[in-house]
């Protein structure tokens, strides 16, 4: 993944920025991962946001949410999945979340919402995923997918950097 244009985000931008994310995240968390100097830039597959040289937000479908390397500054706390340490190889590579893995769940996530996957021993995020249902539901599945994987660690968001 390369990056095709960048530049500065206007203080307008920033608000309106934060008002978007203020669903997925607290003030604090807000603060932490939009520090420093931020530009937009355009990638072949969606738009960044870029903190210093890390892309920290991403816009999959045009709403933003944190990149991994954004949830990496901050504690997750909401919107999240938390699944066991058997699923982590396979959702770190890319798979799936599927409902025998997922042993704690934001419980507000609805169908098509965002979400950080995290493992349950350090909760570090494995990926961002979109919900296939209802968090509600989680329980009662007991099998079949539960979330969409979008942008997991090593791929070619996680490892985009600016020089």
């Amino acid at each position: 993944m390369r990056i095709r244009r960048r530049r500065p985000l206007s203080s307008k931008e920033i608000k309106g920025l934060r008002d978007a994310l203020s669903r997925a995240l607290s003030q604090s968390q807000l603060d932490a991962i939009l520090a420093g100097h931020l530009e937009t830039a355009s990638t072949e597959k969606y738009p960044v946001i870029l903190s210093g040289k890390e892309p920290v937000i991403f816009e999959p479908d045009g709403t933003p949410f944190p990149t991994l390397r954004g949830f990496l500054r901050v504690e997750v706390q909401q919107c999240y999945l938390q699944v066991d340490s058997g699923a982590v190889p396979f959702i770190a590579n890319g798979a799936n979340v599927m409902a025998p893995g997922v042993v704690r769940s934001d419980p507000s996530l609805r169908q098509g919402d965002l979400c950080v996957v995290t493992e349950e021993r350090h909760n570090k995020p494995l990926c961002i995923a979109r919900m296939a249902v209802n968090a509600s539901d989680i329980d009662r599945a007991r099998k079949g997918k539960v979330a969409d994987s979008i942008h997991h660690v090593g791929d070619a968001l996680w490892k985009l950097s600016v020089e």
